[in-house]
């Protein structure tokens, strides 16, 4: 009962029959392609990107925000036991990132400096903005 895109507004007569019938079965279905759609675009950005952060979000600029509350929403509907969680964060990872689930798409904020002390300082400033984060009462998950 579903479509390859992930979210096609095309439906087959099929479909579209057996959704008026079970009502029920066309939110679930509706659900389930939001999400993939949701959690399927990411949006790559630079640590340099950030313009401000404060106890709302991060302003990347140019209309780009991440809201802080929007993401504890979103990441909740994957891992409803944590209550404050606004992502996933790698030092690990080359470069190291930190992932923000917000409703409409995944945005990752990677620390890919390059140079001469640049591990040092990716370093430096991936756990500044972890530091931040906690300040204001959000956590990442590890995935380190």
């Amino acid at each position: 009962m579903g479509n390859s895109e992930p979210w096609s507004c095309k439906i087959t007569d099929k479909q579209a029959e057996y959704f008026l019938a079970h009502p029920d079965k066309a939110e679930e279905y509706f659900k389930y392609k939001h999400l993939h759609f949701s959690s399927a675009k990411i949006i790559f950005l630079s640590f340099d990107n950030i313009k401000g952060i404060n106890e709302n979000g991060i302003d990347f600029g140019g209309g780009h925000f991440v809201d802080f509350a929007e993401c504890v929403q979103s990441y909740k509907r994957f891992h409803p036991e944590n209550e404050h969680c606004i992502g996933e964060r790698d030092i690990t990872a080359h470069p190291p990132f930190v992932e923000f689930q917000s409703l409409c798409c995944r945005c990752r904020v990677s620390f890919d400096k390059r140079g001469l002390f640049s591990e040092r300082k990716n370093d430096r400033d991936f756990h500044e903005l972890c530091r931040i984060i906690r300040g204001y009462g959000y956590s990442t998950f590890d995935l380190s």
